[in-house]
């Protein structure tokens, strides 16, 4: 397996393609500002209004973030835009599917008229993009995502570069999937093939084709997903991709259209109700906590009934729900997997606690004693994390872009929408700290949307109708890397907009 991605790594590495080259840049002092998930997609119709698949339509508010970091960068910054820039996993028509594979997508061809409404849809926006890395000497770099993954094609990738028109050498898309700082301290990259991820694309990453000679983009379960639930729901529901956390869009969407039983019927499904969201939906403010030592034997005793719990305990299904039609059964579950599905349930139940919410009936109780008291409620997060930075950096060196002792000390990762700081996974010699950009949209937190329905004893069914896009919070969440001295300063940062002044400002935290 690393051999495969060591080749696939030295070619790319190597090899000019019509991603188009970035410069070297100046020796000077270079700020990084890394940011993600803005989601350009289908724009307005013919009227001049906003489909309600758009998400994004902070113009205003995007060119003077850009100006900003220009100014504070001195004219000499590196954007990285870290993933789902544009949405090309969404479109007006039925392309893409027709006459192949529930696993093949979109062609070059498909692919590039997708992106061709995107960038005139958002034509202000990229010009905007194309302007900042005009200014001084700053650098634009796109690393693909598994929305915008059809920018490996090269001519997608020509027309995205084309419509952002930047100065050459100035713009450039990383065809590696992933972008390394020049002196290859700081590691960015989307983040959708860390761990099990439904959206990842396996060993394949970054050549998602299906065949030698690139006809198809692979369909992964994920994008089988949207077209199949999230299209259809985002058209009644414009903010149900704009919750902080994926997984919670989707039991508010399955609480107001149904669908459990169709859903149900694929173990792929049952795996991202219950592993899906990220576990920086857990607080910090969790703190120290005992660690739980689950007695796995006792929680598989339980039989394929405790699935349907554990379901029911996340918010999902309900206690009605026919256990014979849940796909994913109890011996399809790993040692592991039950540990940490233990692990979000134990922190699930103890979020809920502190904030006042409370659980459903039932809450599955893992069978368990505390251990060694120890700050380990992430403890299953930082297991993966540490097997996928291990072997990135492994990747690295066998590709001849780090060296021994040289390995990377930030890794940036987004994907998840939920912005985090920094962690750091590994203890040792080498412990790189990890931070998620967060989306650059309007979102808003499970547990606030949550509150409210409960304040205002809403059913499940209509929470997502008392949300507009417009309602939600101006603040969006960045990463950025400065190097005073010798020394690496990574933060996590917002872009706070003032709607009733028109400015905005960067500070650490959204205004409330």
């Amino acid at each position: 397996m690393r051999t495969n991605l060591l080749i696939v790594l030295t070619v790319l590495w190597s090899a000019s393609t019509a991603t188009g080259q970035c410069e070297p840049s100046t020796p000077h002092p270079r700020v990084t500002v890394l940011m993600s998930d803005t989601h350009f997609g289908v724009g307005k119709n013919a009227a001049g209004n906003w489909l309600a698949t758009e998400d994004f339509r902070w113009s205003t508010e995007l060119a003077a973030f850009l100006n900003a970091i220009n100014v504070r960068g001195g004219g000499h910054t590196d954007l990285v835009l870290n993933g789902d820039t544009f949405e090309l996993w969404q479109s007006l028509g039925g392309d893409c599917s027709a006459g192949r594979r529930a696993d093949e997508s979109c062609t070059e061809e498909e692919a590039l008229a997708r992106l061709s409404r995107v960038a005139a849809q958002h034509a202000t926006e990229l010009k905007a993009l194309g302007e900042f890395a005009k200014a001084g000497d700053n650098r634009l770099y796109i690393v693909p995502g598994n929305h915008d993954a059809a920018l490996l094609f090269p001519r997608v990738s020509s027309a995205a570069l084309a419509a952002i028109a930047a100065p050459a050498g100035r713009a450039c898309i990383e065809s590696r999937g992933f972008w390394l700082s020049g002196d290859g301290k700081v590691l960015a990259e989307h983040g959708h093939q860390i761990g099990r991820d439904v959206n990842g694309y396996g060993n394949a990453w970054p050549m998602p084709f299906s065949g030698d000679n690139r006809q198809y983009l692979v369909k992964t379960w994920g994008e089988q997903f949207v077209q199949s639930y999230y299209n259809r729901w985002e058209e009644a529901y414009p903010i149900i991709d704009n919750l902080d956390e994926e997984g919670a869009g989707v039991r508010y969407g399955l609480a107001a259209e149904g669908g459990f039983g169709a859903a149900l019927a694929t173990a792929e499904f049952v795996r991202f109700m219950l592993f899906g969201e990220s576990w920086g939906q857990f607080g910090a403010a969790l703190g120290p906590d005992g660690h739980v030592q689950w007695d796995t034997n006792a929680v598989r005793n339980k039989g394929d009934s405790f699935l349907r719990s554990a379901l029911e305990a996340g918010g999902g299904v309900d206690s009605t729900i026919d256990t014979g039609l849940i796909a994913l059964k109890m011996a399809d579950l790993s040692d592991a997997d039950l540990t940490e599905l233990c692990d979000r349930l134990y922190l699930l139940q103890k979020e809920r606690t502190a904030a006042g919410i409370p659980g459903p009936e039932g809450v599955v109780q893992c069978s368990g004693h505390l251990g060694a008291l120890y700050q380990t409620v992430f403890r299953t997060r930082d297991r993966v994390f540490k097997t996928y930075l291990e072997g990135r950096a492994q990747q690295l060196r066998d590709a001849g872009l780090s060296r021994a002792g040289e390995t990377f000390q930030v890794y940036v990762y987004s994907h998840t929408h939920r912005a985090e700081d920094g962690f750091q996974p590994l203890s040792g010699a080498w412990s790189p700290r990890v931070f998620n950009t967060g989306a650059w949209q309007r979102l808003v937190k499970r547990s606030d949307v949550e509150a409210r329905r409960l304040a205002d004893k809403l059913p499940k069914a209509e929470v997502l109708t008392k949300y507009t896009l417009d309602d939600l919070p101006a603040c969006y969440s960045f990463v950025t890397v400065s190097r005073p001295g010798f020394s690496i300063n990574t933060r996590l940062e917002r872009w706070v907009w003032d709607k009733g002044q028109s400015t905005g400002k960067i500070q650490p935290r959204c205004a409330n």
